[in-house]
């Protein structure tokens, strides 16, 4: 990737408000995020075997906010966490 088209990604600081495992996936974790005045946003992140829902709500995360929705196990995610 060069130097233009990473400019061309937007990330943002959001809060984790609500955090749900996904009913049949062990791994998929639902995340309704706050971005201030930019409002909530739902993401789907393959999170789950690493943290557990409940530890999750209140951190502020990093995520990509201009991807294209994407469905995940009949759920849409509005972009993509950031996680080592």
């Amino acid at each position: 990737m060069n130097i233009e088209e990473f400019q061309k990604v937007e990330l943002r600081v959001a809060e984790v408000r609500e955090a749900y495992r996904v009913e049949g996936s062990d791994k998929l974790i639902r995340l309704v995020l706050g971005l201030g005045e930019a409002g909530e946003r739902q993401v789907v992140a393959g999170i789950g075997k690493a943290y557990a829902p409940e530890h999750l709500v209140g951190m502020e995360i990093v995520i990509v906010a201009n991807l294209e929705p994407r469905e995940l196990m009949g759920l849409q995610s509005q972009g993509m966490l950031l996680a080592r």
